[in-house]
């Protein structure tokens, strides 16, 4: 663009602006007197002739001034223009033309968008010498969003349209970019003179800088020479880095690639590696790793617009070539493949390769592969050879899916070095900089597992009747590896070949007649869970969650009679190896089979039957133990119904028993059959409901009979419950079988509830009959309560909470809690008592708050403070020593646009017992005394407290025009062997705001030889 659009710029204004058309000569011709006198005062021409004769010198003129542009070389076509404004025009008796007095003219290019503007003060058109020349407050913008060149304010600008050459005297372009930080910059380039060529294809500046404020250059980039070049590359010559006139580095020459290079270069120092350089160069597709969120402004403000088709072509991306037919197939399915080269001064060579393939849709195939040139030796590894490769196949399609985990490692580290790599360039890296490199995979491999995973199952289009579900789920071939220290080797620890769970069901046969209405699931209401009162009783709970449906049952008309199967087998088989003659041992083998057929029939309400037959069989082998069993049952479930009545019956027992035992070489068989006992039958029960009425009328009244029938031991409960709105109750009384026949009175349960908007209340009440005593009838007695008032969004509440039993642990009148807990939106308060030692005492205090979102403002919104409070304070009165406090706490203190204080918090103390004395009493001036020793920064305050300070950081940023002055304090308790160590750090840097990465910093930290600089930089963190 800036060849096209410099080379014809001025040549293709004043050609075209001057241009003499026959709409001209018409205004001369037709033109009153007084219009006569203006035009020629205009043009500096003698107003004093009559009319004719004044009209006559402008024709005169006008062709004069129309021959004289007529000679110029002008381009066909391609451009349009608009003369905006021009107060004088004259043609001088040489030959020169000039536009004078707020001179201003708009033309676009074929295939541009937006407009360009020059203006200044004076035009002059020299055709003998090829020269146009625009002095005088000279301003040229290019509106354009990818312009390399947005605007230029100069001096005088002189274009020698025969060489395409063009000059300007103390222009400055600037340009709008974005820092890496998200923030707009102004970005300038000035110089004494500014040449443009368009054989070069570029922008040269003699005596040039860079800066983000021409006014006041707080800071600022100086060079002798300043050549941007086409595609935004950048070259600098005997550059200094200035803080307003002060320099304060030097280099002798700096070159930025402004186009994104092929092989993707990111080059610096890192402590561990030492200096590197990372290239990644994409073979097919687009790279997804490319890390753009850490970029440097540097490179952020130099970037122009980043188009997505831009292909990899030679040494550099660009824009518009075509791609060929592997890169149109890798961006149809999203595949890549990458080679990746690094060097490291201290970590040696990698080489390798990181891609993914997408044949197909639901298919992936992915793999990086290094392989590594170790030039030191690592404690890990011995070699100078080190390799990983992580490899990964998935599969998704409508009858199954496949997962394929497949890595390998040299050595438990070799990922950690050299897994983590940089693709970004970042400006400090050239001065020495340690470089931060992503913390994935920071951690060491000691073992690690290569496994298959995947699932089958029947098509939705291949399903009937008879074969409904046909699965093969939870497949899985594993083996687990683990490093071996001594050996210096991965070895096998163990394999599972394979696992897998099978299933299959259908329906054999179906016959029905009418339309089955079933039952609506139970709806649930919306209350809210965490009420406890809804938890301390399961009665209860029941009662308010589920509302059991029972106005939509099926009609008398509905009849059916199916018969279904289903199968499911369950196998597992785990080995382990042994790596030195890779033998099995330890094989442990699982295996669970189970056959369900299910007969079901119904005839309308009078009558259901479902009967069930399950034959199982499961096979264990452990060969450590040498170990079988076997085992086989045939299990028969009758489930039968009147609905019309509300009669259900239900009986579950074992047909058929076998087992079949092998340990050590010797075996063991057992046989059991069917026999009406309790050793074979599971369950045997009928019961008896009804309801009546309507909860939302009258209320609604459930009477219920539960018998547990022979040879079970017989029990049998009568419940009795009425529910209206929101209230409820329930009372049950059961009865079980005595040894010597009878029934003796067991348990019995009454519960109470009540659910409003503003109020809630619960009782439960139970009694142990099977323990009563006439001369102590409370003893059986135990009791749950709880009351809750509340505002309708619950952000207000205060509830108690009550559980008694009259007789535990051989204690009387134990109360096990007596709660109070008052809920403020940004403060929770609890108190609890209980008894302790036959007394009633205060067990714990505890104290929440939660201040997130406290934000005051003041001077019209300008200054901002934020609160943050997260503080849990429990006192345990029965034992101190359970007692803890911690708080995180801080606050943001703002300015705008002049200063920000952050300050954060986190102290802990675990120690309250100190402040009890023998007697008990607490101390409220010891803790408050303690409480201040632990801001004691200076003495040994902090040493002598138990308030521990696990971190404290305070962080000031002052805003100045181009730089930002950062002071920050930071300190936390780190563990050093056994004992943890106060450690705190103090950092002071400067950051320009042009390009953050730039800074002047020097952090100091305290050891034991008092405070020292940990870092002394211009660049970096």
């Amino acid at each position: 663009m800036p060849r096209r659009l410099l080379a014809a710029l001025l040549v293709i204004v004043f050609s075209t602006a001057l241009w003499a058309s026959p709409e001209s000569r018409w205004f001369i011709e037709n033109a009153d007197e007084a219009t006569l006198v203006e035009m020629a005062a205009l043009r500096g021409m003698d107003t004093d002739v009559d009319a004719s004769e004044l009209r006559q010198a402008l024709l005169e003129r006008e062709d004069d001034f129309s021959t004289a542009v007529g000679s110029l070389p002008v381009e066909e076509g391609g451009y349009q223009l608009t003369v905006l404004s021009a107060d004088g025009m004259d043609l001088s008796p040489e030959g020169l033309v000039t536009l004078s007095g707020s001179v201003a003219v708009e033309f676009t290019l074929e295939g541009d968008e937006a407009g360009k503007t020059l203006s200044a003060d004076h035009m002059v058109l020299d055709p003998a010498s090829g020269r146009v020349t625009a002095y005088g407050n000279v301003s040229y913008r290019d509106s354009a969003a990818d312009s390399g060149l947005e605007q230029i304010e100069a001096d005088i600008v002189s274009y020698l349209y025969d060489t395409g050459e063009l000059l300007v005297s103390g222009g400055t372009t600037t340009s709008e970019r974005t820092n890496n930080e998200d923030e707009e910059v102004t970005f300038y380039t000035t110089g004494r003179l500014l040449s443009y060529n368009t054989g070069q294809e570029g922008l040269f500046f003699q005596d040039g800088y860079l800066t983000s404020n021409p006014d006041t250059a707080y800071s600022s980039i100086t060079a002798d020479s300043i050549a941007l070049l086409s595609g935004g590359d950048m070259f600098l010559s005997d550059a200094y880095l200035s803080i307003g006139r002060v320099p304060i580095l030097y280099l002798p020459f700096f070159f930025y690639p402004g186009s994104r290079l092929s092989i993707n270069p990111a080059f610096g120092f890192n402590s561990s590696r030492g200096m590197f350089l990372s290239t990644t160069s994409e073979i097919f597709g687009t790279y997804p790793k490319f890390s753009t969120g850490d970029e440097s402004s540097f490179a952020s403000i130099l970037r122009t617009a980043d188009s997505a088709d831009m292909v990899s072509n030679g040494l550099y991306y660009e824009e518009g070539v075509p791609a060929g037919g592997i890169q149109e197939w890798a961006r149809r399915t999203d595949s890549y493949l990458a080679l990746l080269a690094d060097v490291y001064s201290d970590a040696g060579f990698l080489i390798g390769l990181d891609g993914q393939i997408n044949p197909v849709d639901g298919m992936s195939i992915s793999s990086g592969t290094s392989l590594i040139l170790n030039r030191a030796t690592s404690a890990n590894y011995d070699k100078s050879f080190r390799y990983y490769s992580l490899n990964a196949l998935s599969l998704d399609a409508s009858y199954g899916s496949l997962d394929l985990s497949l890595p390998l490692y040299s050595d438990p580290r070799v990922y950690a070095d050299y897994g983590s790599r940089l693709t970004s360039f970042s400006i400090d890296a050239l001065f020495g900089a340690s470089q931060s490199f992503p913390t994935t995979g920071t951690s060491s491999v000691t073992s690690y597992d290569a496994y298959l995973t995947g699932s089958l199952q029947l098509p939705s289009s291949m399903r009937s009747d008879i074969v409904s579900t046909l699965r093969l789920s939870s497949i899985r071939a594993n083996a687990s590896f683990d490093w071996n220290s001594t050996d210096r080797r991965y070895d096998i620890s163990d394999i599972t070949l394979p696992s897998f769970t099978f299933t299959m069901s259908g329906t054999l046969f179906s016959l029905d007649g009418g339309q089955v209405e079933s039952a609506p699931a139970p709806e649930k209401e919306e209350v809210d869970i965490t009420d406890f009162f809804l938890l301390c009783d399961p009665l209860l709970y029941d009662l308010y969650v589920v509302q059991p449906a029972t106005d939509h049952l099926m009609s008398f008309d509905d009849y059916m009679l199916s018969l279904t199967y289903s199968i499911t087998e369950r196998f597992s088989n785990d080995f382990q190896i042994d790596n030195d003659d890779m033998s099995v041992y330890g094989q442990e083998v699982g295996s669970t089979s189970q056959f369900s057929l299910e007969l079901y029939a119904q005839a309308g309400r009078f009558f259901t039957l479902r009967e069930t037959l399950t034959p199982s069989w499961s096979y264990s082998y452990d060969g450590d133990e040498e170990s079988k069993e076997n085992d086989f049952s045939l299990l028969s479930t009758t489930r039968a119904s009147i609905p019309v009545l509300g009669i259900s019956y239900e009986l579950s027992a074992y047909l058929y028993r076998f087992s079949a035992d092998e340990v050590a070489g010797e075996s063991s068989f057992e046989n059991l059959f069917f026999a009406f006992d309790r050793e074979n039958v599971r369950r045997h029960s009928i019961s008896l409901s009804q309801s009546l009425g309507s909860v939302d009328s009258l209320g609604q009244v459930t009477a219920s009979l539960s018998y547990t029938l022979p040879p079970l031991q017989s029990s049998f409960t009568p419940r009795l419950s009425y529910r209206v709105g929101g209230f409820t109750s329930a009372l049950s009384w059961s009865f079980d079988e005595k040894d010597e026949g009878g029934y003796q009175s067991a348990d019995i349960d009454f519960s109470l509830g009540l659910n409003l908007p503003n109020v809630t209340f619960s009782l439960a009440l139970g009694y142990d009959s099977t323990i009563w005593d006439p001369a102590d009838f409370w003893a059986p007695l135990d009791l749950s309560s709880s009351f809750s008032l509340r505002t309708a969004d619950k952000a207000w509440s205060i509830t108690e909470r009550l559980v008694y039993d009259a007789m535990d642990d051989g204690g009387r009148n134990q109360i096990d809690e007596l709660s109070t807990t008052i809920s403020m939106p940004w403060l929770d308060l609890a108190v609890n008592f209980r008894t302790d030692e036959d007394a009633l005492r205060l067990e714990y205090f505890q104290l929440s708050s939660r201040i997130d979102d406290l934000t005051l403002y003041a001077w019209k919104n300008r200054i901002r403070l934020s609160l943050v409070l997260d503080g849990r304070l429990r006192y345990d009165f029965l034992n101190p020593y359970s007692s803890s406090l911690r708080i995180r706490t801080g606050f943001e203190f703002s300015i705008a646009e002049f200063l920000d204080l952050t300050v954060a918090l986190t102290t802990t103390n675990n120690a309250f017992y100190r402040y009890t004395d023998s007697e008990g009493n607490f101390s409220f001036s010891g803790m408050f005394a303690d409480l201040w020793r632990s801001f004691d920064f200076i003495g040994d305050g902090r040493s002598n407290t138990q308030f521990n300070m696990e971190a404290f950081d305070v962080e000031l940023v002052h805003y100045m025009g181009d730089w930002d002055l950062h002071l920050r304090y930071t300190a936390s308790l780190q563990s050093q062997g056994r004992d943890y160590t106060w450690v705190p750090t103090f950092a002071i840097y400067l950051s320009w705001k042009t390009i953050p990465d730039l800074k002047v910093d020097q952090t100091w930290e305290e050891g034991r030889s008092g405070w020292t600089p940990s870092s002394d930089s211009l660049y970096g963190d």
